[in-house]
């Protein structure tokens, strides 16, 4: 049997302010339904982890400095 090795996934969603907070809290509802399916989805054999929505080039960064 093939040895796959438990990986975990992010699931990042970029998006602006200019959109305003009630889009935002659209996109974010949105985003976790989304992890919440392809975690549920038994085809797929590794976690996807939720991360904020990131809208400004700083919170990307720090997003990707945190992996680590």
């Amino acid at each position: 049997m093939l040895k796959v090795k438990p990986y975990t996934f992010w699931f990042a969603t970029g998006s602006q302010h200019l959109y305003g907070p009630e889009t935002l809290r659209q996109v974010e509802a949105h985003s976790r339904q989304i992890v919440q399916g392809l975690n549920e989805d038994a085809s797929i054999p590794f976690n996807i982890v939720y991360k904020p929505v990131l809208t400004t080039p700083d919170a990307i960064r720090r997003a990707i400095s945190s992996s680590g």
